[in-house]
C-alpha cells in the first residue's frame, strides 16, 4: 500500500466548507500559508481531517494526511506503514514519534496531520472535537539543493530546456547534432518521492538508437541526483 494524492479531494472539500464565506476570505483559501488563523482551524484543517478519515473507511488503514507545500501544494494520504518514508527528513526524536502517535489515535474521528514547508515540519493531532494539537514541530534539515542542473551534468552535446506535460514537470533534451532526444517527465508519486518518465522523440527512424541511447543515460544521470538530493524535485 502506497501513498494516495488527494489533493483534489481536499480542495473539494475546502470549497464546499468555504461557499458561505464572504469573496475576500474565499480568495484567501487559494494560498494556504496566508490564512488567517480563523480560516486555517475553520476551513482547511477539518478539510484535510475529514479526508483522512474518509481514507481510513475506505480501507487505507491508519496514516497520515500530508500537507506538502515544499514545493507546489500536494496533498497525500501516506499509511501508517508507509510513513518513515513521508519524515525521511525529519529529526530522530520526530520520526521516533510518529509511530507511537499513530497507534494511539481513534481513526474513525480523529486524524494525524503533517505539515510541510520549506522552512519546518509539524506533525499533529487532530481530536474528535476539531481541535488542532502539536506533535511536534521543527526546522526542515536544510539540503544544499541546485537551483537547475549544470550543463556538466548532462552528457556532451546535449542541453534541457522546460516542457509541458499534464502528468508532471517536462523537461525536454536536445543534442547538438542529433537534435530532439526526447523528454523526461517527473512524476510526483508520494510526499518525497519521485519517477522518472522518458519518451524518446520519434523523428529520424535512422538517429532512434543512439539518441535513445543518451536519453538513457540523462535519466540515470537524473536518476542519481534525485536519489543523492542534486536535483531538486520542485524545479
Amino acid at each position: 500500500m502506497s501513498a494516495i494524492l488527494v489533493t483534489e479531494q481536499v480542495m473539494a472539500r475546502v470549497l464546499r466548507r468555504a461557499s458561505e464565506l464572504p469573496p475576500d476570505q474565499r480568495r484567501q483559501l487559494g494560498d494556504p500559508l496566508a490564512l488567517s488563523p480563523e480560516l486555517l482551524q475553520g476551513v482547511w484543517i477539518p478539510s484535510m481531517a475529514e479526508e483522512a478519515r474518509a481514507q481510513h473507511r475506505v480501507g487505507q488503514g491508519r496514516g497520515l494526511l500530508v500537507y506538502d507545500q515544499s514545493d507546489t501544494l500536494r496533498l497525500w494520504y501516506v499509511p501508517a506503514q508507509e510513513a518513515a518514508a513521508a519524515l525521511a527528513r525529519a529529526s530522530e526524536q520526530m520520526r521516533a514519534d510518529a509511530p507511537l502517535v499513530l497507534a494511539a489515535y481513534e481513526p474513525t474521528t480523529e486524524a494525524i496531520l503533517l505539515l510541510r514547508t520549506l522552512q519546518a515540519l509539524q506533525l499533529a493531532y487532530v481530536t474528535a472535537e476539531g481541535h488542532l494539537r502539536s506533535a511536534g514541530m521543527e526546522r526542515m534539515e536544510s539540503r544544499p539543493l541546485p537551483q537547475q542542473m549544470h550543463p556538466s551534468d548532462l552528457p556532451a552535446g546535449v542541453h534541457a530546456r522546460g516542457g509541458v506535460h499534464p502528468a508532471g514537470r517536462c523537461v525536454i533534451f536536445d543534442h547538438v547534432t542529433l537534435g530532439e532526444l526526447g523528454r523526461v517527465i517527473l512524476v510526483a508519486t508520494g510526499p518525497d518521492e519521485i519517477r522518472l518518465d522518458a519518451e524518446v522523440y520519434a523523428g529520424n527512424p535512422a538517429t532512434r538508437t543512439p539518441r535513445g541511447q543518451l536519453l538513457r543515460q540523462v535519466v540515470e544521470r537524473l536518476d542519481r541526483g534525485i536519489q543523492h538530493g542534486l536535483v531538486h524535485r520542485g524545479e
